[in-house]
């Protein structure tokens, strides 16, 4: 058997395990606390904690989804302003 460190795996596993928490049969609540779990699972990851926060608000089925609509102070992208961003190396 051949052991190979691949450190994008964890954070996949928990971006899929959130997605078939949310398909589920199981009160929101529940949803929020198993996806809320995968949390630390996705930090390596940028993409994949992106994509299980984002579910964690689909689990977290939100009344008032006007008041996620509120800036986020730095958070504003320069790219959304037309200039040009140089990506990190």
């Amino acid at each position: 058997m051949v052991h190979l460190h691949d450190p994008d795996f964890v954070p996949l596993v928990a971006q899929r395990l959130s997605a078939e928490v949310l398909i589920a049969k199981l009160a929101s609540r529940e949803k929020r606390r198993l996806v809320q779990m995968l949390i630390p699972y996705a930090l390596p990851s940028r993409t994949s904690l992106d994509t299980v926060l984002a579910r964690l608000l689909f689990a977290a089925e939100p009344d008032d989804f006007d008041a996620l609509d509120v800036p986020v102070p730095g958070a504003e992208s320069p790219v959304a302003d037309g200039q040009y961003v140089e990506p990190i190396s």
